[in-house]
């Protein structure tokens, strides 16, 4: 099992004040063998990435919480780039579709 140091509240929809959509998703984030700082500070750039690792396990929980669409698939490609990134496991993801 997974301890994290930091309880995670995910908020299951989330609207700005225009009314659009906030899609927020959750992912288990794997690094590389010996690549856990580094995919930390790595993720940690990134805008709209909130890193919480676990205390027991190299393993990361990201959370990401885009304004749209077109930024949530920007933010994909990006993760798709991270070299210390070894897998990332989507484990909750909501986008209220309307």
């Amino acid at each position: 099992m997974v301890h994290c140091s930091t309880t995670i509240n995910t908020v299951a929809s989330h609207t700005c004040s225009q009314g659009e959509r906030m899609p927020i998703f959750s992912y288990l984030a794997i690094p590389n063998k010996g690549a856990i700082e580094t995919m930390c500070a790595e993720l940690s750039a990134l805008e709209h990435c909130q890193v919480i690792p676990a205390d027991n396990q190299d393993v990361v929980v990201l959370v990401t919480d885009t304004p749209d669409d077109t930024i949530e698939d920007r933010l994909q490609k990006k993760l798709q780039r991270i070299p210390s990134l070894q897998s990332l496991s989507l484990a909750f993801g909501y986008d209220e579709k309307e």
